[in-house]
């Protein structure tokens, strides 16, 4: 029963919050035409082309301020005010409150200034009332959009919250109990636990492990006196003989690398490290 209130709750913030979110879609908001443009006055084309690339910043707080700025100062470029009026009537309807009644302020004043030119084709005076009637509407009802936006979010986070904290309490996962409950799981008992780290080994090293900056026969960290060291043989072992578990043409320690000659550099290795003692590998001859 209270997963179906959850979910309930859910459905109806979705359907308080699709408002919102329909209005940041990009969907009536058009850019003025290259020959708009020319026709503008000269501050009113500078604060337009600010306002442009403000929106290509994804800024479109500064790009209101700049699209008003420039309808203001060309009144009589109808395309200007619908893209302020438009831009400022979607920012209204994301945010609340006072920031909210703002943008519906710039949005109405930007669609006002249409109505009072001269000799408006009848569709652009239909397309000038139908927002601005809109734009009034969602205005005076402003308080009740965020009232019921706050009610039905703190609905869905109580039963949400109870649900959750409920579910916690039948299977004993919250706080201490949760760790308690984790340790009696079926599968946990004789799991591997986490070895204790060892002072010196790095991160994902085993013990044993050539770590960086050590030479071979150095004492490795978690290594113990008396251990193999990387690098070393087996004690009463040659430089060339067989290693236990080598397969025959296998590099052996000490060896070099076919056509290498004693004191030349040997692959992997660092200036500095000493070179192999041992006898080139024979070739058949």
């Amino acid at each position: 029963m209270k997963r179906t209130s959850a979910f309930v709750a859910a459905g109806a913030l979705i359907c308080a919050l699709a408002a919102p979110l329909l209005a940041q879609s990009p969907v009536g908001v058009q850019y003025l035409t290259p020959r708009e443009v020319e026709r503008l006055s000269a501050p009113a084309r500078e604060a337009y082309e600010k306002g442009v690339k403000a929106l290509d910043r994804v800024d479109p707080i500064t790009a209101i301020q700049m699209f008003d700025q420039a309808s203001q100062a060309d009144p009589a470029a109808l395309e200007l005010a619908f893209l302020t009026a438009r831009l400022a009537y979607l920012r209204g309807r994301i945010v609340h409150g006072q920031e909210a009644a703002k943008y519906y302020d710039i949005a109405e004043k930007a669609l006002q200034r249409i109505g009072k030119q001269q000799d408006l084709s009848p569709l652009v005076k239909r397309r000038y009332e139908v927002q601005l009637k809109t734009v009034q509407d969602e205005k005076s009802k402003l308080e009740i959009r965020d009232s019921r936006r706050k009610t039905v979010g703190e609905s869905f986070l109580k039963i949400y919250a109870q649900e959750r904290y409920s579910n916690a309490s039948k299977t004993g996962e919250g706080g201490e109990k949760g760790v308690a409950a984790a340790a009696k799981r079926p599968g946990l008992a004789g799991m591997q636990q986490p070895r204790a780290a060892i002072p010196g080994l790095q991160p994902g090293m085993q013990p044993g492990m050539m770590q960086p900056g050590m030479q071979p026969g150095m004492m490795q960290p978690g290594m113990q006196p008396g251990m193999m060291q990387p690098g070393m043989m087996q004690p009463g072992m040659q430089p060339g003989m067989m290693q236990p578990g080598m397969q025959p043409g296998m590099m052996q320690p000490g060896m070099m690398q076919p056509g290498m000659q004693p004191g030349m550099m040997q692959p992997g290795m660092q200036p500095g490290m000493p070179m192999p003692a041992g006898r080139p590998p024979e070739t058949d001859s």
